[in-house]
Protein backbone atom coordinates (compact mmCIF):
# COMPACT_ATOMS: atom_id res chain seq x y z
CA UNK A 1 0.00 0.00 0.00
CA UNK A 2 1.53 3.25 -1.10
CA UNK A 3 1.73 6.03 1.61
CA UNK A 4 1.35 9.43 1.66
CA UNK A 5 4.75 11.01 1.79
CA UNK A 6 3.29 14.08 3.79
CA UNK A 7 2.00 11.27 6.11
CA UNK A 8 5.08 9.57 6.20
CA UNK A 9 7.57 13.24 6.78
CA UNK A 10 5.05 13.63 9.42
CA UNK A 11 5.26 10.11 11.49
CA UNK A 12 9.12 10.51 11.10
CA UNK A 13 8.63 13.85 12.83
CA UNK A 14 6.92 12.40 15.59
CA UNK A 15 8.98 9.61 16.18
CA UNK A 16 11.83 12.22 16.06
CA UNK A 17 9.91 14.21 18.95
CA UNK A 18 9.37 11.46 21.53
CA UNK A 19 13.36 10.38 20.99
CA UNK A 20 14.18 13.65 21.77
CA UNK A 21 11.47 13.75 24.81
CA UNK A 22 13.19 10.85 26.00
CA UNK A 23 16.86 11.59 25.77
CA UNK A 24 16.04 15.00 27.67
CA UNK A 25 14.47 12.77 30.47
CA UNK A 26 17.17 10.75 30.68
CA UNK A 27 19.46 13.86 30.85
CA UNK A 28 17.47 15.16 33.85
CA UNK A 29 17.20 12.51 35.45
CA UNK A 30 19.73 9.90 34.61
CA UNK A 31 22.84 11.34 37.21
CA UNK A 32 20.51 11.69 39.99
CA UNK A 33 20.66 8.85 42.18
CA UNK A 34 17.97 7.33 44.04
CA UNK A 35 17.97 7.92 48.11
CA UNK A 36 18.78 4.83 50.24
CA UNK A 37 15.61 4.40 51.78
CA UNK A 38 14.11 4.43 48.38
CA UNK A 39 16.50 1.54 47.53
CA UNK A 40 14.57 -1.83 47.61
CA UNK A 41 15.37 -4.88 45.99
CA UNK A 42 12.79 -6.78 43.63
CA UNK A 43 11.11 -9.54 45.38
CA UNK A 44 11.42 -12.00 42.22
CA UNK A 45 15.21 -11.63 42.79
CA UNK A 46 14.61 -12.86 46.49
CA UNK A 47 12.41 -15.82 45.48
CA UNK A 48 15.21 -16.93 42.79
CA UNK A 49 18.19 -16.30 45.13
CA UNK A 50 18.97 -20.06 45.04
CA UNK A 51 18.85 -20.64 41.91
CA UNK A 52 21.29 -17.58 41.29
CA UNK A 53 23.79 -18.95 43.96
CA UNK A 54 26.65 -20.72 42.05
CA UNK A 55 27.59 -23.96 44.05
CA UNK A 56 32.26 -24.02 43.76
CA UNK A 57 33.54 -26.53 40.99
CA UNK A 58 34.18 -29.80 42.29
CA UNK A 59 38.09 -31.02 42.67
CA UNK A 60 39.51 -34.01 42.30
CA UNK A 61 41.91 -35.75 44.82
CA UNK A 62 45.00 -34.76 42.75
CA UNK A 63 44.19 -31.25 42.69
CA UNK A 64 43.73 -31.31 46.06
CA UNK A 65 46.85 -32.72 47.19
CA UNK A 66 48.52 -30.27 44.83
CA UNK A 67 47.06 -27.29 46.72
CA UNK A 68 47.93 -29.07 50.12
CA UNK A 69 51.51 -29.42 49.27
CA UNK A 70 52.10 -25.73 47.83
CA UNK A 71 50.55 -24.28 51.01
CA UNK A 72 52.88 -26.51 52.84
CA UNK A 73 55.75 -25.09 50.99
CA UNK A 74 54.19 -21.69 50.86
CA UNK A 75 54.17 -21.86 55.11
CA UNK A 76 57.45 -23.43 55.09
CA UNK A 77 59.40 -20.60 53.60
CA UNK A 78 57.73 -18.49 55.68
CA UNK A 79 59.23 -20.18 58.75
CA UNK A 80 62.54 -19.81 57.52
CA UNK A 81 62.43 -15.91 56.25
CA UNK A 82 61.04 -15.83 60.36
CA UNK A 83 63.57 -17.52 61.75
CA UNK A 84 66.76 -16.03 59.16
CA UNK A 85 65.79 -12.42 60.07
CA UNK A 86 65.28 -13.48 64.17
CA UNK A 87 69.09 -14.83 63.86
CA UNK A 88 70.35 -11.62 61.77
CA UNK A 89 69.21 -9.70 64.77
CA UNK A 90 70.17 -11.84 67.14
CA UNK A 91 73.91 -11.89 65.68
CA UNK A 92 73.75 -7.55 65.39
CA UNK A 93 72.29 -7.46 68.78
CA UNK A 94 75.32 -9.93 70.19
CA UNK A 95 78.22 -7.92 68.07
CA UNK A 96 77.05 -4.51 69.24
CA UNK A 97 77.16 -5.74 72.62
CA UNK A 98 80.78 -7.15 72.26
CA UNK A 99 82.15 -3.72 70.56
CA UNK A 100 80.55 -2.22 73.73
CA UNK A 101 82.58 -4.32 75.94
CA UNK A 102 85.59 -4.06 74.15
CA UNK A 103 84.79 0.42 73.71
CA UNK A 104 84.34 0.46 78.14
CA UNK A 105 87.41 -0.82 78.60
CA UNK A 106 89.61 0.77 75.99
CA UNK A 107 87.75 4.16 76.91
CA UNK A 108 84.84 4.96 79.26
CA UNK A 109 84.19 8.21 78.48
CA UNK A 110 83.31 7.40 74.60
CA UNK A 111 81.78 4.26 76.00
CA UNK A 112 79.22 6.79 78.22
CA UNK A 113 78.74 9.01 74.97
CA UNK A 114 77.96 5.60 72.78
CA UNK A 115 75.70 4.47 75.26
CA UNK A 116 73.57 8.25 75.79
CA UNK A 117 71.01 9.33 74.16
CA UNK A 118 71.04 10.92 70.90
CA UNK A 119 69.52 14.58 71.48
CA UNK A 120 69.93 16.21 68.35
CA UNK A 121 68.09 13.14 66.18
CA UNK A 122 65.90 13.19 63.60
CA UNK A 123 63.70 16.57 63.28
CA UNK A 124 60.00 15.88 64.26
CA UNK A 125 57.54 18.88 64.18
CA UNK A 126 54.33 17.34 66.57
CA UNK A 127 50.91 19.72 66.42
CA UNK A 128 48.24 19.55 68.85
CA UNK A 129 47.28 20.44 72.85
CA UNK A 130 49.79 20.14 75.08
CA UNK A 131 49.63 18.26 78.13
CA UNK A 132 48.98 20.43 80.86
CA UNK A 133 47.42 19.52 84.01
CA UNK A 134 43.75 19.98 84.88
CA UNK A 135 42.45 22.96 86.37
CA UNK A 136 41.30 23.05 90.12
CA UNK A 137 37.71 23.35 90.68
CA UNK A 138 36.99 23.40 86.90
CA UNK A 139 33.52 22.32 86.23
CA UNK A 140 33.08 20.75 82.83
CA UNK A 141 29.56 21.44 80.96
CA UNK A 142 27.79 18.88 79.99
CA UNK A 143 28.07 17.97 76.28
CA UNK A 144 25.55 18.77 73.50
CA UNK A 145 24.39 16.44 70.87
CA UNK A 146 22.69 17.02 67.58
CA UNK A 147 20.37 13.92 66.91
CA UNK A 148 20.05 12.92 63.81
CA UNK A 149 17.86 10.52 63.42
CA UNK A 150 15.08 10.40 61.18
CA UNK A 151 11.90 11.04 62.34
CA UNK A 152 8.75 9.54 60.25
CA UNK A 153 5.87 11.98 60.70
CA UNK A 154 2.75 10.91 59.94
CA UNK A 155 1.37 13.71 57.08
CA UNK A 156 -1.40 16.01 58.08
CA UNK A 157 -4.90 15.57 57.90
CA UNK A 158 -5.37 18.52 54.38
CA UNK A 159 -2.15 16.71 52.55
CA UNK A 160 -4.29 12.89 53.18
CA UNK A 161 -7.13 14.88 51.88
CA UNK A 162 -5.75 16.67 48.90
CA UNK A 163 -3.69 13.05 48.11
CA UNK A 164 -6.65 10.36 48.72
CA UNK A 165 -10.10 12.35 48.31
CA UNK A 166 -12.73 12.66 50.99
CA UNK A 167 -14.50 9.43 49.87
CA UNK A 168 -11.62 7.47 49.74
CA UNK A 169 -9.62 9.35 53.01
CA UNK A 170 -12.82 7.94 55.49
CA UNK A 171 -11.96 4.05 54.92
CA UNK A 172 -7.74 3.94 55.24
CA UNK A 173 -6.54 3.18 58.68
CA UNK A 174 -4.11 5.97 58.74
CA UNK A 175 -7.54 8.71 58.85
CA UNK A 176 -8.97 6.75 61.65
CA UNK A 177 -5.67 6.62 63.60
CA UNK A 178 -5.32 10.60 62.94
CA UNK A 179 -8.53 11.46 63.74
CA UNK A 180 -8.40 9.07 67.39
CA UNK A 181 -5.13 11.09 68.26
CA UNK A 182 -6.57 14.45 67.59
CA UNK A 183 -9.92 13.72 69.32
CA UNK A 184 -7.34 12.89 72.34
CA UNK A 185 -5.07 16.45 71.95
CA UNK A 186 -8.20 17.91 71.81
CA UNK A 187 -9.99 16.45 75.03
CA UNK A 188 -6.47 16.81 76.57
CA UNK A 189 -6.51 20.45 76.00
CA UNK A 190 -10.03 21.17 76.56
CA UNK A 191 -9.17 19.38 80.58
CA UNK A 192 -6.05 21.67 80.97
CA UNK A 193 -8.98 24.73 80.01
CA UNK A 194 -11.46 23.66 82.63
CA UNK A 195 -8.86 23.06 85.50
CA UNK A 196 -8.34 26.90 86.56
CA UNK A 197 -11.86 27.67 85.72
CA UNK A 198 -12.34 25.23 88.76
CA UNK A 199 -9.55 26.88 90.66
CA UNK A 200 -10.95 29.94 90.64
CA UNK A 201 -14.62 29.03 91.33
CA UNK A 202 -13.54 26.63 94.40
CA UNK A 203 -11.59 29.93 95.70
Amino acid sequence: VAVDPEIAKIREERKRRKLEKAILKLKQFGKKPNPVEEIGIDIKLINTLDTRRREPAPINEEEEMKRIVILKEYARSRVLLANENVRWIKDATRRQFRALEALKMVSPELYKSAVSSEHCGLPSIMEGPSLTPPIEGYKSPDGDYKDITKQWVQPELPLLIKKFGVGRLIKTPTFQKKLLEQRKSQEGENKKEEEPKKKTATA
